[in-house]
């Protein structure tokens, strides 16, 4: 994903909201999202809605872009969870 946000935009604007689809039912069906980085610095994410929002308001003239990574996991009943990772990619403006 690539996407540009405004300078000294306010903490806790939305960067994007992430979604995946996983088609089975009910619990099997849910998807929960993570960031690779525990800490991230800059942005944070809702586990059960993969809505992004910043952490702080970016200063053009510090940082330019950034990057990171989230993790989509479903979450079956039965066998083993799948995943797959996005990258994000920010471009401050």
């Amino acid at each position: 994903y690539y996407l540009e946000i405004e300078e000294n935009q306010p903490i806790n604007t939305t960067l994007i909201h992430l979604q995946a689809t996983d088609l089975d039912r009910d619990e099997n069906g849910r998807v929960s999202y993570e960031l690779t980085e525990t800490n991230n610095r800059y942005v944070t994410i809702d586990r059960s809605t993969g809505i992004i929002r910043t952490k702080t308001p970016f200063n053009y003239e510090e940082m330019k872009n950034f990057t990171f990574n989230v993790i989509a996991r479903d979450h079956p009943q039965q066998g083993q969870p799948l995943k797959t990772t996005a990258t994000v990619h920010v471009k401050i403006r």
